[in-house]
């Protein structure tokens, strides 16, 4: 305690007890103690360590201080029953945990604890204090307090109160540990009920500093959604408690999403989006092509959208993203704050990202041929997009093709028209003319494609849509949509951040 910049380099300072008072601390390592305490340090303070505390200013007041050093039951080995104190809310958890880990002793209740090489520098006169008492015991044989704990600064209203003291007036230990080295003196066996006392302060004074008198806020609890509630019939869904929804299988010649709308079934393929390509580091999202991205939790305390950034971890309210603002037309997008929104569909013949730009309705379409276009002047021809066209009659004696020539008039007495083939015209699938004033039917296209749907007439095709990446988005951790249908996974981040905990969406970070 001889430097405040050296001490508030620690998150805590332990004060265990050295066996005897030693030397007084200096004016100077006592205002070093409070200062440090005073700007949000932890402090752990057992037996003869009282001289940091009764008489060092603002920390004088929190206790009836006795400095009695003696055993109130006369002997170390004899326990001292020391009482709960249930009265305010995490006195009465701190009872619960105890039960737990079965460290309440056999009169319980009312709720106690056996405490051994007890000490009595504490007198419980039932004075109100800025402090409150955890365990303490009546008299006979002494009424005692054995632990208290009070928030720092001192006096201040709870908002302003950041740090946090212990004062502990028992040894967790009775035993002698002379002349031994760390981890040498500790023993093997369980836990006393002692030592679990011990560990549960250890947690209270690592936690985040609030007033005493106020419960445990409870858990955070999560209503998981379904398939039904998010309109989706076909494929994996984000539930959005951190489970994955099985929404159903699409028929045969359909696939999810490939019809441009998010889990529902349909017809061409689509190019997904990713949770790095939104720019997303927490929440459920849209892909765009039928399924749900899941961009990762945030840490306690901040919500996903919380700092103003949609999907990204923080702080304060989330104003959610619109199909509008991140101009998507078709299929779902995140809105970043946790949920995800539908776009609409996309027209006959136009899947979501099918186009190649996710969240927007696109794909090659089939230009139908005409008369003009293949020489042809009369009988039935294809138009090379599934569909077919008459290209008028012949006068007699001429027919179509009567002359040899394919789809022309002609006759020459002799020669009789000899219909072409699906094969000999480099045809797949569709109606084709078969040069004789007849139509071919060369088959239809397998699931997924269509006649002409690649650009080519009467040869089968389809619209395709080309995934993006994590790293192509930019994202490095969370769910997000590939812009085609799918998920990805960009990833954790490490302990003590969140995705989007920086205020980037889909990049870890935290407060601090």
């Amino acid at each position: 305690m001889n430097g405040l910049a050296a001490t508030s380099s620690y998150d805590a300072v332990l004060l265990a007890c050295q066996g005897f008072e030693g030397t007084p601390r200096s004016a100077t390592q006592k205002a070093n103690l409070i200062g440090y305490a005073n700007a949000g340090g932890r402090v752990f303070a057992t037996h003869f360590n009282y001289m940091w505390l009764f008489d060092n200013a603002a920390f004088a007041t929190t206790a009836n201080w006795a400095l009695t050093s003696g055993n109130p039951t006369g002997d170390d080995t004899k326990p001292l029953t020391g009482l709960v104190d249930t009265s305010f809310g995490k006195g009465a958890a701190f009872s619960q945990w105890l039960a737990g880990v079965g460290a309440l002793g056999p009169k319980s209740p009312p709720p106690e604890v056996d405490i051994y090489a007890s000490r009595q520098d504490v007198t419980d006169d039932g004075v109100a204090r800025p402090s409150q008492r955890w365990i303490y015991s009546t008299n006979p044989p002494a009424a005692t307090v054995q632990h208290l704990t009070f928030n720092t600064p001192v006096g201040s209203a709870a908002a302003s109160q950041c740090g946090r003291v212990i004062f502990s007036d028992f040894h967790v230990n009775a035993a002698t540990t002379n002349g031994k080295t760390f981890p040498a003196e500790c023993a093997t066996a369980p836990l006393s009920a002692q030592e679990k006392v011990l560990e549960f302060m250890l947690f209270d004074l690592a936690s985040c500093v609030s007033a005493d008198n106020v419960p445990p806020p409870p858990p955070p609890t999560c209503a998981p959604r379904t398939c039904a509630a998010a309109s989706a019939s076909c494929g994996p869904l984000a539930d959005g408690c951190g489970g994955i929804l099985d929404c159903g299988s699409c028929p045969a010649g359909q696939t999810c999403g490939g019809a441009g709308v998010a889990n529902q079934c349909g017809g061409p393929t689509c190019a997904p989006l990713t949770c790095s390509k939104l720019g997303y580091s927490c929440g459920l999202a849209g892909d765009g092509c039928g399924k749900t991205l899941d961009c990762g939790p945030c840490p306690t305390g901040e919500t996903c959208g919380g700092g103003g950034v949609a999907g990204v971890c923080g702080g304060p309210a989330c104003k959610p993203q619109t199909c509008t603002s991140v101009g998507a037309t078709c299929g779902w997008i995140g809105d970043g704050c946790g949920s995800s929104v539908q776009c609409g569909p996309c027209p006959s013949g136009e899947t979501c990202g099918g186009g190649g730009v996710a969240n927007r309705c696109g794909g090659p379409k089939c230009t139908p041929l005409g008369c003009a276009s293949v020489g042809a002047t009369c009988g039935w021809i294809g138009d090379g997009c599934g569909g077919s066209l008459s290209c008028g009659d012949c006068i007699a004696p001429d027919t179509c093709g009567g002359a040899g020539v394919a789809s022309a008039c002609g006759h020459n007495g002799i020669a009789s028209c000899v219909p072409l083939t699906c094969k000999e015209v480099g045809a797949g699938c569709g109606p084709v003319a078969d040069g004789c004033g007849a139509l071919l039917d060369c088959g239809p296209c397998p699931a997924g494609q269509t006649c002409g749907g690649g650009g080519v007439p009467n040869l089968c095709g389809a619209p395709t849509c080309t995934p993006t990446t994590c790293s192509a988005l930019g994202f490095e951790c969370g769910p997000a949509g590939d812009g085609c249908g799918g998920l990805l996974d960009c990833g954790t981040c490490p302990s003590g951040q969140s995705c989007g905990g920086g205020g980037v969406p889909n990049r870890c970070g935290g407060l601090r």
